[in-house]
């Protein structure tokens, strides 16, 4: 591109016509993508504050060549290709170098349990996600429609959706120890999970870095067809209610589940004064998942289950049936977890 820098009223221009273009907004989340990292590399090299990386969303937008389509964006380290301005160009790839020494320290690489994992949502993430709200939130029409037709059943109906956030968060439990002490990345349907979830005990920060569709797509794809059936299969406000509450508290949970990984200053308040009332999972209750022998507190929706099931030793119980009559034993009884679940360190930040 020109070597020419333009005036503050021709930048201006320039990118009020280009932001509204889909392309440009395409490469301004591109930015985002390479440019978040670096805000985390701390040690490495310098830091852009949020002002610099705003300023440089912005240069994104207003240089980003129309014609380049969201699914053939290069990879952060190529990003900058896509601009025109030469200061941009300079910006983003030291940017983008920041973000890939943050991926490869030497020593404490973020290890993906997952192949082809990543950090940033993509658009069939995104469109899983819709899907799945689109569904829920004619579940939760159908429920509200049933209550005022017929509100003798208002009382019902919410005793039936306090109930159900139990058995969310008890189900969430159950989901989470078979993913954390059986099977593995070659178990058919569910390996991919079952690696993510074991692998989540070595680095349990990567899950505070991904985005929302990234982090629950996972679940929220089983999650569609069984909603698609049970909207046409039942009838009733309680009935919906029902459905609209556990599909919220599962599919939701690995959104609770990163909230607790959080520090409280990184948080919204709202969550946090929730976490400190035990609404939702807390951090010091998740906390206790993470420490040797990695088998209690397996619930992440609300976490109230988990006092309850481990006072009752309820895992350690099936475990002890399952053994006895199969043979196979739960990787919470092998040294460390079996599979390296020892927390490393963080790289500093």
């Amino acid at each position: 591109g020109s070597s020419a820098e333009p005036s503050r009223g021709q930048h201006g221009a320039v990118a009020r016509r280009r932001l509204s273009h889909p392309s440009a907004l395409h490469t301004g989340r591109a930015m985002r993508a390479s440019a978040r990292p670096a805000l985390l590399a701390g040690s490495s090299g310098s830091v852009w504050s949020r002002g610099s990386v705003n300023r440089l969303r912005h240069c994104f937008a207003a240089h980003a060549r129309p014609r380049q389509p969201l699914w053939t964006a290069p990879p952060s380290m190529r990003a900058a290709r896509r601009l025109r301005c030469r200061s941009c160009v300079e910006t983003a790839t030291k940017t983008a170098q920041q973000a890939h020494a943050l991926t490869t320290e030497q020593g404490l690489p973020i290890e993906f349990a997952v192949p082809n994992d990543g950090l940033q949502s993509t658009l069939p993430q995104q469109a899983l996600v819709a899907t799945w709200a689109s569904l829920t939130a004619a579940a939760y029409w159908q429920c509200a429609a049933g209550m005022i037709a017929n509100p003798s059943l208002i009382l019902g109906t919410c005793l039936t959706g306090f109930a159900t956030i139990f058995l969310a968060d008890f189900l969430s439990g159950v989901y989470h120890w078979l993913a954390d002490n059986f099977g593995d990345a070659n178990t058919p349907i569910f390996g991919r999970q079952i690696a993510a979830f074991q692998g989540h005990h070595r680095q349990p920060w990567i899950i505070t870095e991904r985005e929302f569709c990234n982090n629950i797509h996972g679940i929220a794809l089983p999650a569609i067809p069984l909603l698609v059936l049970a909207l046409a299969a039942g009838s009733g406000p309680q009935y919906f209610a029902f459905i609209s509450i556990l599909s919220t508290g599962i599919v939701l949970s690995q959104h609770l589940h990163r909230w607790s990984h959080m520090k409280a200053q990184a948080l919204p308040g709202v969550v946090v004064w929730m976490q400190d009332r035990n609404l939702i999972l807390s951090r010091k209750g998740h906390g206790a998942h993470h420490k040797q022998p990695f088998d209690c507190n397996y619930c992440i929706v609300t976490g109230w289950m988990n006092p309850v099931l481990d006072r009752l030793q309820f895992f350690p119980g099936v475990e002890r049936v399952l053994n006895e009559r199969t043979g196979v034993v739960p990787r919470c009884w092998l040294p460390d977890g079996g599979i390296d679940m020892i927390q490393v360190e963080r790289p500093a930040e």
